[in-house]
């Protein structure tokens, strides 16, 4: 019975996550990215391969995610007010299947199986999980995969898990860190597996073939062997004082993640994984620490290398959300697996030190328990932030996608800059402003100018479109927004009232 506790409240917290005022959680995403990986996803169920308005385009970032999200479009045939409902509910099982791995890595390390259940459980209390299932986005894949690969390596299943590290990169770009933290372990831990080396480097040529074929797909579309979002926005100077700052902020800024015995704990899992009296489980421990616990830190320290961040939105929140859910899964498992030993001391000790294993594993459950106030509160901060991120998202992207469908032409060709929802939703031939889902104008293959020759209607904020028509040969039509209050999604007033811009008509006659 206690083994289905943790997916009880994992679906209790779902559904408390996406009640709110009018639904809005459940049918909207709190992110426009979330629509474009929609796009691509439909394109494929068409068997139109990854397309932007019907050109084929090396814009998305996680493939797979656009691949195993296909059933939602299928559904969203019979009517398209199902497709986000469907996109959660499959993001929801990839989450059941975190909680099963975590269970499963913890009866690896321990010979305790009536406490695996308090991993999952401790992790489906997450409020950052429970966002991250709502928000429509790759992450929960992401975290899925990494404990996939950790539960195999675990288990010896060197083979299996190639397959497995080899998504990993087409899941989320930075999985290449993940795959290249594989690639380390199979030289450092082989010795314990009866492979020679011969087979293990088939396996880590098996691991690079995936990444190898989206590669040549992008090389194929734009000229380049990585996404375009690549170019657009990463950057090898992001670190700074700044960013390290922020960076930090993120990490401690909610979840289990703002209790510093979450450090401790896994700080102090590493130590004990070197201890001789694990040393019978230390062939599965060791792995595991190098997966759940060093591989994130790693991938942290990246991502505040090549992206600015803001620990004001979960624009960039998102970003950190696959290592910090890894290291929250370590937490899990380890503060479990800690007190368990501690508890469990030596039995030719002397009595003062069982004493002091099972005070020290009081004050780890009193750090808990003073921590859940917190966790609590965490928990209400994220959904009301899911509800109004999902909200300004509808009230400026979505209804602008709804109207551009009403109310222009079949073959009426639009600028936008909201991508997803406007490129999902219009219907029309649309181009991505900023470039990110159009290689021409992010390579410079085609100018603004020529683009402002193309198009009848632009999509934008006010600073954009000043920036883009100089000349003002469109007009604004109609805008939709929130109030400043009521915009969640950053720290950007200019971008709380979205416009609808339809070239003049003088300029069309002449044209």
């Amino acid at each position: 019975m206690a083994k289905v506790v943790p997916y009880f409240i994992l679906l209790l917290g779902f559904i408390y996550f996406g009640l709110g005022p009018h639904f809005v959680p459940f049918y909207h995403f709190p992110l426009d990215d979330a629509w474009i990986h929609r796009v691509y996803s439909r394109s494929l169920s068409l068997g139109h391969g990854f397309a932007y308005s019907g050109m084929l385009e090396a814009g998305e970032t996680s493939p797979l995610w656009a691949i195993v999200t296909v059933p939602a479009e299928w559904i969203g045939i019979l009517d398209k007010s199902l497709v986000v409902p469907s996109v959660k509910l499959l993001t929801l099982l990839f989450a059941f299947g975190c909680l099963w791995l975590l269970y499963g890595i913890f009866l690896q390390i321990s010979d305790k199986a009536k406490f695996a259940f308090l991993p999952p459980l401790l992790f489906a209390l997450e409020p950052k999980f429970l966002f991250s299932i709502h928000s429509g986005m790759e992450n929960i894949l992401v975290v899925f995969l990494w404990l996939v690969v950790t539960y195999l390596v675990t288990t010896g299943r060197w083979g299996l898990s190639a397959v497995f590290a080899s998504l990993v990169p087409l899941a989320r770009p930075e999985g290449v860190l993940i795959l290249a933290a594989w690639d380390v372990a199979i030289l450092v831990f082989r010795k314990r597996f009866e492979y020679s080396l011969g087979v293990l480097v088939s396996y880590i040529v098996l691991s690079l073939i995936p990444s190898a074929l989206w590669s040549t797909y992008c090389y194929s579309v734009n000229g380049h062997l990585l996404p375009n979002t690549f170019y657009a926005k990463a950057s090898l100077n992001a670190l700074t004082y700044g960013n390290m700052v922020a960076t930090g902020e993120i990490f401690f800024q909610f979840g289990w993640s703002s209790s510093p015995v979450l450090v401790l704990i896994v700080v102090a899992w590493c130590i004990a994984s070197f201890m001789p009296a694990l040393k019978p489980v230390s062939y599965r421990l060791r792995p595991a620490v190098f997966f759940l616990a060093l591989a994130p830190v790693v991938y942290i320290g990246a991502v505040a290398f090549t992206r600015p961040l803001d620990p004001r939105g979960y624009y960039w929140i998102r970003w950190l959300e696959p290592p910090i859910l890894v290291l929250t899964g370590c937490f899990s498992i380890g503060v479990v697996h800690f007190i368990l030993m501690l508890l469990k001391w030596d039995e030719s000790s002397k009595k003062g030190s069982i004493l002091s294993g099972k005070v020290l594993a009081f004050c780890i459950l009193a750090g808990l328990a003073i921590h859940i106030p917190s966790l609590a509160y965490s928990t209400i901060e994220r959904k009301w932030r899911l509800y109004t991120d999902s909200k300004a998202t509808y009230e400026i992207a979505y209804k602008t996608g709804e109207w551009l469908s009403r109310n222009t032409s079949p073959d009426d060709e639009i600028g936008i800059i909201h991508a997803g929802a406007v490129g999902y939703l219009s219907g029309r031939k649309v181009y991505d402003i900023f470039g990110l889902n159009n290689h021409q104008l992010l390579f410079k293959e085609m100018s603004y100018s020529d683009l402002l020759k193309r198009i009848e209607w632009i999509e934008a904020y006010p600073v954009v479109y000043n920036q883009l028509d100089r000349t003002r040969n469109f007009e604004p039509v109609i805008s939709f927004g929130v109030s400043p209050e009521e915009y969640t999604i950053c720290p950007c007033p200019s971008q709380v009232r979205n416009f609808i811009y339809k070239k003049k008509q003088t300029l069309l006659q002449q044209n």
